[in-house]
């Protein structure tokens, strides 16, 4: 009797710790998505603030 709870218990302690595990590695690769997709969007960003400083600077002179 008490084997079987221990084991019962043990269950579902594996298959919580499977499941926080897998939120992890779907946390880890979403945040990575998300940086990328960050990093691209200031480098446009930079780009275009590039290309109007280089416009403002040929207007100017």
């Amino acid at each position: 009797m008490y084997g079987e709870e221990l084991l019962e218990e043990h269950s579902v302690a594996k298959v919580f710790t499977e499941n926080v595990k897998r939120w992890i590695i779907l946390l880890g690769a979403w945040f990575n998505n998300f940086t990328l997709k960050m990093k691209k969007i200031v480098d446009n960003l930079s780009h275009v603030n590039r290309r109007t400083y280089k416009l403002n600077k040929r207007m100017a002179v």
